[in-house]
């Protein structure tokens, strides 16, 4: 367990860029998911959609009409399922984003989260926690 595509979640909830943004709130609901990747027919990543950018979505106009490309984030940040756990850390470290796409050839294969980090770790206190004291002398 030590790249990216190792806790990766690859079932991923996500919508096409022409989709209603009613069916997107409706859809991060259901799922209980902060934020969802928008993918062409061919799955691959044009963008991403977040409770962060739809905030706005109180203040707009025209709402009946508005889709997924009006309030995605264009060209947002993407990992490689290759990336180390530890790069992916330094990232999310030195960045806002909550959850970030995993990208093979442009084509979307996953999503990981901070969440998937934190279960890493505590996964790894566990491990530390069960070896007995001593053991490795």
């Amino acid at each position: 367990m030590n790249t990216t595509k190792s806790i990766m979640t690859s079932a991923v909830v996500s919508v096409n860029a022409n989709d209603p943004i009613r069916d997107v709130l409706q859809l991060m609901l259901d799922n209980s998911v902060s934020g969802v990747p928008v993918v062409d027919d061919e799955q691959m990543l044009v963008g991403l959609v977040s409770e962060y950018d739809l905030i706005g979505i109180l203040f707009g106009s025209n709402l009946v009409e508005a889709r997924a490309s009006d309030y995605m984030t264009h060209c947002p940040d993407i990992v490689s399922p290759d990336m180390s756990l530890a790069d992916l850390a330094d990232l999310f470290l030195t960045s806002t984003r909550r959850r970030l796409p995993v990208v093979e050839e442009g084509k979307l294969i996953g999503i990981v989260s901070r969440r998937d980090l934190v279960r890493v770790a505590l996964i790894h206190l566990d491990s530390l926690m069960a070896s007995p004291v001593g053991a490795a002398e």
